[in-house]
């Protein structure tokens, strides 16, 4: 098997300073929303976002950095 180097790029994201159970379900319902109205782009876009918001979240967690 052959080594693979991972680096970490630290990316600025538009989401809540503290990840919720609220927010995370008012991201999936904007999801939602967006693909009923046939906003494929909007919902991606909110998708994107709620998995930004939880990977930041889980660095946060472990590192304990913002």
């Amino acid at each position: 098997m052959e080594n693979i180097d991972v680096q970490i790029i630290h990316i600025k994201c538009e989401v809540p300073k503290e990840l919720s159970y609220q927010n995370i379900l008012e991201d999936i319902s904007k999801c939602g929303d967006r693909i009923n109205i046939g906003d494929y782009s909007g919902a991606l876009t909110s998708a994107r976002s709620l998995m930004e918001g939880v990977c930041k979240e889980i660095i946060h967690n472990i590192e304990g950095e913002g």
